[in-house]
């Protein structure tokens, strides 16, 4: 009886341990939420809205601008990245954001300091930099997964938008420089 009942077992033991149990995983279910999403983010305090300085330097607290500026326009200009006039319709090369950041006004003129009355060309030189882009947008998709209830926010491409200003030299605005395509996907 003692070896029947531990034969019994060892039997129920064994086929317990071979027999597997295999539950199906629930699939997610990504239900798009929104697909172009514009999240903003100021790099100078726009004076025209309701904000204290102690508000833009919550904000602003995290990031720094001119790395922001330099780590996005030194991967363009080594084509690590692509650069868009119209993403993702029109692509810039290299040297066409390279004249996007640095121009030269050849029209300027001064008098010549050994030759009064007299007047030279004298070419303009002018750098956009990181203080020159008050803003950057960020194009996002969001999508929920309905099995986990998680949010997933997806950037498909940023826009990088510099001053705009009048014939007076006063700033009447913004305006877009580019965009900027990180990832591989569309």
């Amino acid at each position: 009886m003692k070896y029947s009942l531990i034969l019994f077992i060892s039997t129920i033991f064994f086929a317990c341990n071979k027999t597997e149990v295999k539950e199906e995983a629930p699939k997610n279910n990504n239900l798009v939420l929104a697909e172009d999403i514009q999240t903003i983010l100021p790099l100078e305090k726009d004076t025209s809205w309701a904000w204290g300085s102690s508000d833009f330097t919550n904000i602003s607290a995290n990031f720094d601008p001119e790395k922001i500026f330099s780590s996005i326009t030194k991967s363009i200009l080594s084509g690590k990245i692509k650069a868009y006039s119209d993403y993702p319709t029109k692509e810039l090369t290299v040297n066409e954001v390279s004249k996007i950041l640095v121009s030269w006004d050849s029209t300027a003129t001064v008098e010549h300091p050994d030759h009064p009355g007299t007047v030279v060309s004298a070419p303009l030189k002018s750098e956009i930099t990181a203080w020159d882009v008050p803003q950057i947008r960020f194009h996002e998709t969001m999508e929920l997964d309905t099995v986990t209830n998680i949010l997933h926010k997806k950037t498909s491409y940023i826009t990088l938008y510099t001053f705009k200003y009048a014939e007076s030299g006063g700033v009447v605005g913004i305006r877009k420089l580019f965009d900027v395509k990180f990832n591989k996907e569309k």
